[in-house]
């Protein structure tokens, strides 16, 4: 199925939707090449699918900790972003948590997900890429204007279809990082 990908507008409500969501911006993962799991003398990164999921899971998680953490700061520490994700989506929320401050925006509840289904892992050497399906839901965040008035959109989408990538970090490969995320338009994730 093709992958739909709206970039993020820097109108306010489309600023106010995405803080809402705690997505910092629709991203492409990084261009990998074509992985294939052959035998290699390499010990496997993870034994099975199972250990695969919860290691691109934990690092999802994380992500979306360091992101409503951040916004609920009103766009302050985003160095806590930078190593649980690639350059470029880092670039991304620097510019989109900059935009938020000077709107005095912040957010606070949190950001969750469920329904994690692996769509696909390799490994090439001592690194590993992961994708996942994942229904982000930010049902429980709010987002607040600089008077503590409630400015969430009403017609935000509360659960989200994603295509999450992640990839082996230099110091462990059993460590993930977000690599890239893209709104799924296929059916059966939330």
């Amino acid at each position: 199925m093709p992958l739909a990908c709206r970039p993020a507008s820097l109108g306010a409500i489309a600023l106010v939707g995405a803080l809402a969501a705690g997505l910092s911006g629709c991203t492409t993962p990084s261009p990998k090449p074509t992985v294939s799991v052959e035998p290699t003398a390499e010990a496997p990164i993870f034994a099975n699918d199972e250990e695969a999921l919860a290691a691109a899971e934990a690092a999802y998680a994380a992500y979306n900790a360091a992101n409503d953490r951040i916004g609920e700061a009103g766009g302050e520490g985003v160095e806590a972003l930078r190593p649980l994700v690639n350059a470029r989506i880092f670039d991304q929320s620097a510019t989109f948590f900059e935009e938020m401050k000077s709107r005095a925006l912040r957010i606070v509840g949190a950001t969750t997900f469920d329904s994690a289904r692996l769509a696909d892992w390799g490994q090439v050497g001592d690194s590993a890429d992961i994708s996942v399906y994942i229904c982000r839901d930010v049902s429980g965040v709010r987002v607040l204007s600089s008077d503590g008035s409630d400015v969430t959109p009403t017609d935000r989408v509360e659960r989200q279809p994603l295509l999450a990538t992640f990839t082996s970090t230099e110091q462990d490969p059993a460590v993930l990082y977000v690599d890239g995320l893209q709104e799924w338009s296929g059916d059966g994730i939330c």
